[in-house]
């Protein structure tokens, strides 16, 4: 006997239920498979901006590295020339020392900018890091 209404049981029977979920099934399946073609997408694009970082840091560090060695180059002229100076050595000696006390202090101030360019670099990537996985994280959600 049919319900009245017209057929209202057609809709709650089973075949159709699970019609019905199936479909919803598929669709969330769609969608958490375009979710996460983005984040891999997104993970990629990290990847490569934490290797160009990454680039850059070592760059950074190797650029401090040369300074400081040039730094105790031009440290060691300098006190050379100081100890000739002491003993008496002429004018031109004292001019070589006054030039290289300024080349002294430039150095030192591009070895400065050098280790900072690298904290910042460092510091930069490490927070990259540990934001990496929460933003996975997040997404799954």
């Amino acid at each position: 006997v049919p319900a009245p209404g017209g057929g209202g049981d057609d809709v709650d029977s089973p075949e159709v239920l699970l019609e019905l979920a199936m479909h919803e099934h598929e669709k969330a399946e769609r969608s958490l498979a375009e979710r996460l073609q983005e984040d891999s997408r997104a993970l990629c694009t990290q990847r490569v901006l934490l290797g160009a970082c990454a680039e850059q840091l070592g760059l950074a560090r190797r650029a401090a590295l040369n300074f400081g060695r040039a730094l105790a180059g031009v440290r060691a002229r300098v006190n050379a020339l100081s100890m000739r100076c002491e003993r008496g050595a002429g004018a031109s000696v004292a001019a070589e020392l006054s030039e290289l006390r300024e080349v002294e202090a430039d150095v030192q101030a591009r070895l400065r900018e050098a280790e900072d360019a690298a904290s910042r670099i460092a510091s930069s990537v490490a927070a990259a890091g540990s934001a990496q996985p929460a933003a996975g994280a997040g997404a799954s959600s």
